[in-house]
């Protein structure tokens, strides 16, 4: 009996340290194996670019990808000099809808959207179309045609910033009553001089106390000059401009970005772009 006893205590405390192991041991942790490592479409980040003719890249049409908070954005370049902010929002596990931030958006105005998705070689397709918000929701539509494809593709060097002001020319880039009474052009103006005045205004008080106005120039995405000095003037506005010297024949895109830098740290305030032909 006594034999008997021994043992069922044995195994009581054998099945009791067992189960205790079992409740004091690590859980199991559950890995998920994404179908595109290379994508991750929870945080969405870098530059990609449209591929065409097989592997060849167009760094005319490009994204990059941020987060923001809890929020993915995007600024897309759609062809040179159309650029755009957009919000994503996720609309399934491998799809995402982006649309154009309007700071001020009127009724029944369209804005762009465009509908991402993962395709089965892990490529990223970008259908193009427009969103119009109306009295009680919205109407969409995609533009005809394929959907573009865009890969990883490292194209830091490029601009992606979207305009927020125009960016005057000539006599209207020089005189502030000139730039207000010049109509915003239907085409490129004709440009055959080889010394162009460009320019703005802003508010002073953009700029805070003690920093200095400065100008990164871009021309068709591409860097142009870096850094130019801005006189700080006198008045309620600051004149933003520069010459830019024309050497290359053809349409071209210029974009001036406005600095504020403080020290070391620089900041965007506003980028002022325009169109022009050069003959």
């Amino acid at each position: 009996m006594r034999i008997l006893l021994s043992r069922a205590l044995i195994l009581t405390l054998f099945f009791l340290f067992a189960a205790g192991c079992d409740a004091l041991s690590p859980p199991v942790e559950v890995q998920v194996v994404q179908r595109c490592p290379g994508i991750n479409m929870d945080a969405l980040t870098g530059t990609f670019g449209r591929v065409e003719g097989g592997n060849n890249i167009n760094s005319r049409f490009r994204f990059r990808f941020y987060q923001e908070g809890e929020k993915t954005r995007a600024k897309f370049v759609a062809g040179k000099d159309a650029r755009f902010l957009m919000d994503g929002v996720r609309t399934g596990n491998e799809s995402m809808t982006l649309t154009q931030v309007v700071p001020e958006p009127k009724a029944n105005e369209r804005t762009r959207r465009v509908w991402l998705s993962l395709n089965e070689s892990c490529r990223l397709e970008a259908a193009d179309g427009w969103v119009r918000f109306e009295a009680g929701g919205e109407r969409e539509g995609k533009e005809p045609g394929e959907p573009m494809v865009f890969v990883p593709f490292n194209l830091d060097r490029l601009d992606f910033e979207p305009c927020t002001e125009r960016l005057y020319l000539r006599k209207a880039a020089r005189d502030r009553a000139t730039a207000q009474r010049t109509s915003l052009p239907d085409k490129p103006p004709v440009v055959t001089e080889s010394s162009l005045p460009i320019g703005t205004w802003a508010p002073r008080s953009e700029l805070a106390a003690g920093c200095r106005g400065e100008v990164d120039l871009w021309v068709d995405g591409e860097a142009e000059a870096e850094a130019l000095a801005i006189p700080a003037g006198k008045g309620t506005d600051i004149h933003w401009y520069v010459d830019f010297d024309v050497r290359t024949l053809g349409n071209h895109g210029l974009a001036m970005h406005r600095i504020e830098t403080c020290g070391e740290e620089r900041k965007l305030l506003g980028v002022a772009c325009a169109n022009i032909e050069v003959r």
